[in-house]
């Protein structure tokens, strides 16, 4: 018996322009965070050396851990100083990269269904980030956070995709057995195959796989 339903973010819930949101999104943090003494630059050469750290976490610490001791030491700027600033990028500026950010209304017809019918729904996206830069780019695509049994954030979660770990981490937390969960995801290498190695039944979305509308009636067919 099903009980919960995984999604991933983007490519999945949103049809993203993936390359242009991350330009528009180092752009407005470089901005952001360079009064306090960080060269944009440097700055993103931080961030992608703090990004390769997560992915590679052994699981001793949480994912937000790695990130903020990688970024420190490629920077030598400890960002646990300046995370009021950072939490307000999030709520304000980060909202400037949304114009990549496509929509498809059949999203939030999914999430209203699975609500509906009672399942968990987790926000399965690579938890490198805090949970409000998820959820304001699933409010912008008209999802709201009350959909959501969890969101997969970089605060509570150890380990990151391709890890098989962190969807295991994603069951046990949940209180799930493989068996109970269905995955719907973009990626064969980040999400299809990972998944399925822990016994998740994963579905390919997107111009190589199936569509969002396909996607809903897979899930009425439960």
């Amino acid at each position: 018996m099903i009980k919960a339903i995984l999604f991933d973010l983007d490519g999945t819930l949103l049809p993203n322009d993936e390359a242009l949101f991350a330009k528009l999104y180092f752009k407005a943090f470089a901005t952001k965070i360079a009064p306090y003494g960080i060269e944009p630059n440097l700055f993103i050469e931080s961030m992608q050396h703090a990004a390769k750290m997560m992915i590679n976490n052994d699981g001793s610490k949480t994912n937000e851990e790695v990130f903020i001791n990688a970024f420190l030491a490629k920077s030598g700027k400890d960002l646990s100083e300046i995370m009021d600033v950072i939490n307000d990028f999030y709520n304000n500026e980060y909202k400037e990269s949304f114009p990549a950010l496509s929509k498809d209304p059949v999203s939030k017809e999914i999430l209203e269904y699975c609500k509906e019918k009672g399942y968990k729904v987790i926000l399965a996206s690579n938890p490198l980030f805090p949970r409000i830069a998820y959820l304001n780019r699933a409010i912008y695509n008209d999802i709201r956070e009350e959909y959501f049994t969890e969101i997969t954030s970089y605060d509570l979660y150890h380990y990151c995709k391709p890890n098989p770990k962190y969807y295991q981490e994603i069951l046990e937390r949940n209180n799930l057995k493989a068996e109970e969960a269905i995955y719907f995801g973009n990626e064969p290498e980040l999400d299809i195959k990972p998944a399925s190695s822990v016994g998740i039944k994963s579905y390919l979305v997107g111009s190589n796989g199936i569509s969002s509308r396909e996607m809903l009636e897979i899930i009425k067919n439960l």
